[in-house]
């Protein structure tokens, strides 16, 4: 089977970019060859273009019918089509009341709503500068024997088929699991699980987001949440129009769902629970977004995934509601020495680091020290000196605390601590600028 995190970003980009949907297709086509083509069959070709473009894969199906069958693809069957498309256009979205497809021919996707798309301009949104650029730098870390990004990239894999058939999977002793759907082709789970990273400041949560988006080229909207965080914002809100009337504006929210983006709420367990109350509908397996200001319901795009993060107990922050919680699965991030060495090229100064962790864990501290003020600590130590690294470092405790930890950086380092002495050429005048 055919799965995106195997193609290379240039064959990604060729797809993502071609003027036609045919074009699409073919880059795909010529990537593969003829003979891993046709042993992966149009179907699965027309699920991976479909999932890098955004649209419905019953849509290019017949282009890669024609290359698989005939070599070409007939010039009167080619049609334009650019840009990441809605999975539905904005006159549709009223007619999305429940979870069936209307019905059409046998190519048509079974699933979540899957009408035809407006290809206006209108109902477009270019979300390709969100896509993570340049190099991302992330150490991965492994649950039982598993690297954590291997496990979100599966866990974003979900059935694409043009016709699938569903069936419950069973457990180990032999029993249907009901709560669970499997399609019997591609053996992918039905629905896609939201995902909830939970760790310390700087541990790599959003870095991690940004390594699995860059990956699977796509985009990411992320939303630092608050007690301030307003509705408006998140799902959309009436402004008035050049015409004087007023027109819906959608949220950041309900822009990734409509065109498919990972929305990463961070900080989720600091916006109040009245707030967040809305998501549960969403966050259901096969749930959809509601919009009350309109009498709507927003189904997600199939590349739309929620992310949410959030630092356990934190100033300002509070438990996450039960109910909202259980919607994730929910991944614990912590320190890793061997990943601040690496990071800080010092392996005494994560001694110290491990160290205040630990009193921080036993509640002895109020504050820890995160990879971010270990890199910080570098640079300055590079850049100024010493006893400038440590000061900026030690400003961030309380006076205590920061005492103990500037003796024991002193010590251990073996350098720091002390003023410097007055230099008699230094000129003490005034500087101007």
């Amino acid at each position: 089977m055919i799965v995106r995190k195997d193609l290379s970003a240039e064959v990604i980009r060729q797809i993502t970019d071609a003027s036609k949907r045919a074009d699409a297709v073919q880059a795909l086509y010529d990537y593969l060859g003829k003979e891993k083509a046709k042993k992966a069959g149009p179907s699965e070709m027309a699920m991976i273009v479909g999932d890098i473009r955004g649209i419905n894969p019953a849509s290019v199906f017949s282009y890669a019918k024609h290359l698989i069958d005939d070599g070409y693809i007939p010039e009167s069957r080619q049609t334009p089509a650019t840009g990441l498309q809605p999975s539905f256009s904005a006159t549709e979205v009223e007619l999305v009341v429940d979870d069936k497809s209307p019905s059409s021919s046998a190519t048509q996707p079974v699933g979540p709503v899957s009408t035809p798309t407006d290809t206006s301009t209108s109902n477009k949104l270019d979300l390709s500068a969100l896509i993570p650029q340049g190099k991302v730098v992330y150490f991965p870390r492994k649950i039982g024997r598993i690297k954590d990004t291997k496990i979100l990239l599966d866990k974003f894999q979900i059935c694409r088929c043009l016709n699938p058939k569903f069936s419950h999977p069973q457990s180990p002793d032999g029993k249907s699991i009901k709560g669970l759907e499997f399609c019997t082709h591609c053996k992918l789970p039905r629905y896609r699980r939201a995902i909830l990273l939970e760790g310390e400041q700087s541990t790599g949560k959003n870095q991690l987001v940004k390594l699995i988006a860059k990956k699977l080229n796509l985009p990411i909207i992320r939303v630092e949440f608050d007690a301030t965080t307003e509705f408006a914002r998140i799902v959309g809100e009436y402004k008035p129009g050049a015409d004087g009337k007023f027109v819906f504006s959608e949220g950041l929210l309900t822009k990734a769902i409509k065109y498919g983006a990972i929305f990463v709420g961070d900080e989720l367990n600091m916006a109040r629970s009245d707030f967040t109350s809305f998501l549960h509908e969403l966050l259901e397996p096969g749930g959809r977004l509601c919009i009350p200001e309109e009498n709507l319901y927003v189904t997600p795009h199939p590349n739309f995934w929620f992310i949410g993060t959030m630092n356990p107990n934190y100033k300002g922050t509070k438990p996450l509601n039960e109910a909202l919680r259980a919607r994730f699965d929910v991944i614990k991030l912590k320190y890793q020495p061997r990943v601040d060495i690496r990071l800080t090229g010092d392996k005494r100064l994560v001694e110290i680091a491990t160290n205040i962790r630990q009193l921080y864990e036993r509640g002895e501290f109020t504050l820890t020290i995160g990879s971010r003020d270990l890199i910080a600590f570098a640079e300055n130590r590079i850049r100024f000196g010493p006893a400038f690294a440590i000061e900026v470092l030690c400003n961030k405790f309380p006076d205590e605390e920061s005492v103990q930890i500037k003796e024991a950086l002193s010590t251990l380092l073996g350098d720091g601590g002390e003023e410097a002495e007055d230099d008699e050429d230094d000129d003490d005048d005034a500087e101007e600028a």
